[in-house]
């Protein structure tokens, strides 16, 4: 056969000078010559390699000289790829990172903050979170944390401190609700322009390659671990986990009075429970579950726990993983059940970091932001919350593997987005008011 001379760029480009120049004949564009193809080379070859599936070996492609035709491709292939050379170099020299500037910066934000001498932050009443965090932080900085365990009520002082001109919380640390009415009021500071810190930054240290924010302008809560809910726990020496494959096995009569729950009455565990129930099968089947079955509540999470581990209540609803590995260490039977209906929602519990508008301690703040997103302030979150922290680089060995998200499986309600949270919540919650009374 005839041998025909292609100049090219891409092996699909080679086929079709070939055909252009064969008498307009169609020829597959196969694979094995694609894999073949070399950047700005010029071919030549038979109708019948261009065609045939068989593997082509490299050595059957030849460089070819004295065509003017073939010069002039590789000379345009030439300069372009000069092109091509010269824009990726500039694009590195602009946009890759200020290593020196950043050091700077970071140095000054460090010893700005040690002059303050101490930040303020307000979180969930945990001693282990509490302790971690302030013994931690003045560890690797030298700086005191005064640690606020107070609850909702904080949003009243903040709000007083604020109209008094007079702020004395820096940061909080908690779930989303509060974030977005700090939001609302103008009571939070923007933190997306306060991380330094390269290893918090960088997206690929994130899962899903991502910095995940509560709110949809990704600037005041930066979301830290993610998980599981845990909706449902047995005692195992009483109930065997099989005996609730569905959600719905929850009402067989055997299980009446055997059933406790933090209440989902009220904001929390209980009702974060409550929301996704009544959200995905409706009002009848929440009166059934916590009425029918005459439900126990309470408002005190170790009791949930122990309800189960003593076997008062050897079902329970909306039990939180801190009290259950308590009991579990102990040696208690304590199994999380996953129903094929209900793989549960996800939620960022207590991990939300936020910063007050005008705090007292700026640079202080700053500081204690990058640190507990970094990998040292992570790891302390996820040992002390049992939270699987979504930094990619802190161990998953710290937490229960029940509230860790599996590959695979489809979590169709995340709690912790504003969306979600200002749209859906507050419907399903009133709906939960109305079905189950105050």
């Amino acid at each position: 056969m005839n041998e025909v001379i292609v100049a090219a760029d891409s092996c699909s480009n080679a086929l079709r000078t070939f055909s252009q120049t064969s008498g307009g004949e169609k020829y597959r564009d196969d694979e094995d010559v694609r894999q073949s193809a070399k950047f700005g080379a010029v071919y030549v070859a038979t109708p019948h390699e261009f065609c045939s599936r068989q593997p082509l070996l490299r050595h059957r492609w030849h460089w070819i000289a004295g065509s003017q035709a073939a010069h002039k491709e590789l000379k345009r292939f030439a300069v372009l790829k000069l092109i091509l050379s010269v824009t990726i170099c500039l694009l590195y020299t602009i946009c890759r990172p200020h290593t020196g500037e950043t050091q700077t910066a970071w140095n000054k934000l460090v010893a700005e903050a040690k002059k303050e001498g101490s930040v303020v932050v307000n979180g969930p009443s945990i001693r282990e979170l509490s302790q971690g965090l302030t013994e931690g932080f003045k560890k690797a900085y030298g700086i005191n944390v005064e640690y606020l365990g107070l609850g909702f009520q904080v949003i009243t002082r903040m709000e007083r401190e604020a109209l008094a001109g007079n702020p004395s919380i820096d940061m909080y640390t908690g779930g989303t609700r509060t974030i977005l009415i700090l939001m609302d009021k103008n009571l939070a500071e923007t933190i997306d322009d306060k991380l330094y810190l390269p290893e918090v930054k960088e997206p690929k240290n994130w899962r899903g390659g991502k910095l995940k924010w509560v709110d949809s302008k990704r600037r005041f809560g930066l979301q830290t671990t993610e998980w599981v809910m845990t909706d449902l726990f047995v005692n195992r020496d009483v109930v065997k986990p099989e005996q609730i494959s569905s959600l719905h096995d929850l009402l067989k009569p055997e299980w009446k009075g055997k059933i406790g729950s933090f209440d989902p009455r009220i904001g929390g565990a209980g009702q974060a429970v409550g929301r996704y129930l009544i959200e995905k099968f409706g009002e009848e089947f929440v009166v059934k579950l916590y009425k029918g079955q005459q439900v126990t509540f309470t408002r005190d999470h170790r009791q949930v726990a122990e309800w189960a581990a003593r076997g008062t209540y050897p079902i329970v609803l909306a039990a939180v993983q801190s009290m259950i590995e308590r009991y579990k260490k102990e040696g208690f039977p304590l199994v999380r059940v996953f129903p094929k209906d209900g793989p549960g929602s996800l939620l960022g519990g207590f991990s939300t970091a936020a910063m007050l508008k005008n705090p007292p301690h700026p640079n202080a703040a700053a500081l204690f932001l990058n640190w507990f997103a970094s990998k040292d302030g992570q790891e302390i979150v996820s040992r002390a919350l049992l939270e699987p922290s979504r930094r990619v680089d802190v161990p998953t060995s710290l937490v229960p593997d029940y509230v860790l998200p599996q590959p695979g499986v489809s979590y169709d309600v995340d709690q912790y987005s504003e969306s979600w949270q200002r749209e859906v919540a507050p419907k399903l919650e009133e709906r939960l008011k109305k079905a189950l009374g105050q």
